[in-house]
């Protein structure tokens, strides 16, 4: 069973999510956020080339040109789907052969299971040449779910085996350069210094891949799902109301990768801490997330709480590295105006 969290709001009351700016403090003192290269250099210095992201005008997401057997293929970025989907109109405009041997089951963040052939052939995700990697033919994607407007979504499976580095502030993936060595070969980028303030484990549950990042609101453990294919960030409606959160009613509406859509509210925590990263007024849309919290067991017993979508992640210019299974929390520099100040 593979889960794809990937999902996009229709909202009709999109002003509702920009109400409260979130101010993000790191060792407790209040930092602005600038742009700054000391990320760029390291990664460069690593071996690492960048290469930009995309956007289509009404959708917060962002995608990649990636070749699928030699033909360019729009795909959404998704942290939030463990295997790469292409839709089977796009699959059979290039000739991809079905394993009919295979049926794969996955399920959309409304629990709806999705029924999916595969195919062997080549990706090539920016100077990496995938081959033979396996895609997943998603038979039930229509036009009106949440990956609609693309051919597909490229997901942690090609993220990991591409050593691909995330940086969605500022538009762009990092990759290794393709004269030095290959990917298998290459090193993890690991804890290294000065690609972010702080960096923090990322945590996946013992059957599936996805990136679930640790927190804490007042007394209570959170646990987050990373998930670069969701616009905005979520949290479940029993969790919300676990936290003591006070939530109100919106006429947006939440549409998953199957098509089905589900009824949004939203709240306001006022303080959310990962680490020593501590984030206030931070807006959440709410939602029934009750199939994910039963299929997301951490080994601790706890469950996921919700999905940090593209908003935090610009937002807190986090670097998420798929591969070492880290993010690394805000720009490098940051740290040393905030030790600097009494």
């Amino acid at each position: 069973m593979l889960w794809k969290f990937i999902f996009y709001i229709a909202l009709m009351n999109r002003f509702l999510l920009l109400l409260a700016p979130v101010t993000f403090f790191f060792a407790s003192c209040a930092t602005n956020y600038t742009s700054g290269n000391a990320r760029e250099q390291v990664l460069r210095s690593k071996g690492y080339a960048a290469h930009n992201l995309h956007s289509i005008n009404d959708d917060a997401r962002y995608w990649s040109r990636i070749k699928i057997a030699g033909n360019e293929m729009r795909m959404l970025l998704d942290t939030g789907a463990n295997s790469t989907d292409i839709d089977k109109d796009s699959a059979e405009s290039i000739g991809l052969k079905q394993n009919t041997d295979f049926e794969v089951i996955s399920k959309g963040a409304l629990g709806r299971k999705i029924r999916s052939k595969l195919s062997v052939t080549s990706l090539q995700y920016g100077p990496q040449k995938l081959n033979p990697f396996v895609v997943v033919i998603n038979e039930g994607q229509s036009k009106s779910s949440s990956v609609g407007k693309y051919n597909g979504q490229v997901g942690l499976d090609a993220m990991v085996e591409s050593a691909t580095v995330i940086d969605i502030a500022a538009r762009k993936v990092w990759m290794p350069r393709k004269d030095i060595l290959s990917h298998s070969k290459f090193p993890l980028l690991g804890k290294t210094p000065q690609l972010g303030f702080e960096p923090l484990p990322l945590f996946s549950h013992h059957k599936y891949s996805h990136l679930i990042l640790k927190g804490r609101h007042n007394t209570h453990s959170t646990n987050w799902i990373i998930d670069t294919g969701a616009e905005v960030s979520i949290i479940d409606s029993a969790s919300a109301k676990k936290l003591g959160l006070r939530v109100v009613k919106t006429n947006s509406k939440m549409i998953d990768i199957s098509g089905d859509s589900s009824s949004l509210g939203f709240t306001i925590v006022n303080q959310l801490k990962f680490g020593q990263t501590t984030m206030s007024n931070l807006p959440l849309a709410v939602a029934n997330l009750s199939n994910v919290k039963k299929s997301f067991k951490l080994p601790d017993g706890s469950s996921v709480d919700g999905i940090l979508g593209v908003d935090f992640l610009k937002a807190s210019q986090a670097l998420i590295d798929p591969r070492s299974k880290l993010i690394h929390m805000g720009q490098s520099e940051y740290r040393t105006q905030a030790q600097a100040r009494p």
